[in-house]
């Protein structure tokens, strides 16, 4: 008998944990301090995602958002990979009612009815950039096609 209850106690404890291992990560959590890229006609594009939350910051006044590196591919000078925009930067929930925070997908509000929503399918990342305070919503930007890379490969690249 105390074997059997032994034997099942063991399978519940195994059930359990496996159950805890398929519970997947909010996007925004999973982005923070990775980098992903994209492959351009001309040129590498990078984005690192920073995230960090400083709710004192006035340039953040939030999540930190992300920096773009771009890297010439037929560059006769070599200058390398330079820091080329920023992005994102607001935070979860501001003046809207909604709250967008998933695993494939999360959404930072601005200042004067600015948004950003980031997205995540088929290990494809997306970047909307949207505006339009007081009136219909309309698209500012969309980045898409970036793939995720070891942040220790981007860092070789010595982007500045």
């Amino acid at each position: 008998m105390k074997n059997i209850i032994l034997f099942l106690s063991l399978i519940f404890l195994f059930s359990c944990e496996e159950e805890q291992d398929l519970v997947e990560q909010n996007l925004l959590d999973y982005l923070k301090d990775k980098v992903v890229y994209r492959e351009l006609d001309d040129k590498m594009q990078y984005i690192y995602f920073d995230l960090s939350y400083d709710s004192l910051s006035v340039v953040c006044y939030g999540y930190c958002g992300w920096i773009y590196y771009d890297k010439n591919n037929n560059d006769i000078e070599e200058k390398g990979c330079f820091k080329s925009g920023y992005g994102g930067g607001g935070v979860l929930q501001w003046y809207t009612e909604d709250t967008i925070n998933t695993p494939t997908q999360f959404k930072l509000d601005r200042i004067y009815g600015q948004y950003a929503i980031v997205s995540k399918a088929d290990d494809i990342i997306k970047i909307e950039e949207w505006a339009g305070a007081g009136a219909t919503p309309y698209l500012i930007s969309r980045e898409d096609g970036f793939r995720e890379m070891r942040k220790e490969d981007f860092d070789e690249l010595n982007c500045n």
